[in-house]
């Protein structure tokens, strides 16, 4: 473990897998999420992927409108999930993908991955995980392990990664 100094004081990296710096500052886990740290200013990255749905469904009363809409429905059970990215980020690995201003979040004892894109502050899941991450900057290469393009892949190339 490692501890990283911030104005808060020192916090606990979950493992030194999960220490990535791309640029802009540097991002870490810790057993209670994921963080940004540029300069001074700390700012946490899994908030939104984990915990209550976003407020705007939360403060309407009238939640029945949002069941009645099959498409918003099914829009929303194809968000959820039950997994919570909490406990996959103690053992997980972080690549950055500068070319997309992605970063990835990959543990290879599962089968799926996260995405955060710094672009639009959005997360999303990717249908695989990767057992090596290869950060070298500004490029991420990933290891697929199987499929017809098993090998070293360049994640940023749309031709190679895999959306779910």
């Amino acid at each position: 473990m490692s501890d990283i100094k911030c104005s808060g004081g020192y916090v606990k990296v979950a493992n030194k897998g999960t220490i990535i710096s791309f640029g802009g500052g540097i991002v870490f886990a810790t057993d209670l999420g994921l963080y940004l740290l540029v300069g001074p200013e700390l700012t946490v990255l899994t908030e939104e992927v984990k915990g209550l749905p976003n407020t705007d469904f939360q403060v309407n009363t009238n939640y029945q409108l949002y069941l009645d809409d099959v498409r918003l429905v099914n829009d929303m059970v194809n968000k959820l999930s039950d997994v919570d990215i909490l406990d996959d980020l103690v053992n997980s690995k972080l690549g950055f993908d500068k070319e997309n201003r992605e970063l990835l979040v990959t543990n290879s004892s599962k089968n799926y991955s996260y995405v955060y894109s710094f672009k639009t502050g959005f997360w999303h899941p990717v249908d695989e995980s990767f057992s090596i991450l290869i950060n070298f900057y500004p490029k991420l290469y990933v290891l697929r392990a199987s499929g017809d393009d098993a090998g070293i892949i360049f994640i940023s190339d749309e031709e190679h990664a895999k959306k779910p």
